[in-house]
């Protein structure tokens, strides 16, 4: 079994959007989604070749992936619209979430145009791989 991977949720992805779940659920759902998360970060690399997580750029040591996110039992499927954005440092074995959002948060019409902007502009270390 490889060696898990530290999860590590951004302070702006706690601070913002894992609130909202609180609040439009509550605090157990917000906890189970942390969890689920978790649970798929530990591995990364099982996650992508089961397509789980999506590969948006590979580069050098860090694959900056998208995943969508159920929660079972909570009416919270794949298709409900949360999803999330992770940066894998497959050197240092980290997975930090940068992002979890829902069709709710998008602004404008492209969803994918609009992730970007917020990890380009929350993370700039990580623009780079992003152009």
């Amino acid at each position: 079994m490889p060696n898990p991977y530290s999860v590590i949720f951004a302070t702006y992805t706690e601070r913002y959007y894992l609130k909202d779940v609180k609040k439009k659920y509550s605090k157990r759902v917000q906890k189970n989604m942390e969890e689920a998360i978790e649970g798929i970060m530990r591995n990364p690399e099982e996650a992508i070749s089961r397509k789980i997580i999506k590969t948006i750029t590979d580069q050098d040591e860090m694959i900056i992936g998208k995943f969508d996110i159920a929660i079972p039992g909570q009416n919270i499927g794949t298709r409900s619209g949360w999803r999330g954005i992770v940066a894998l440092n497959n050197e240092k074995k980290t997975a930090r979430v940068l992002l979890v959002y829902s069709k709710d948060h998008v602004k404008g019409t492209h969803e994918t145009a609009w992730w970007q902007s917020v990890i380009k502009d929350r993370y700039p270390e990580l623009a780079d791989l992003l152009s």
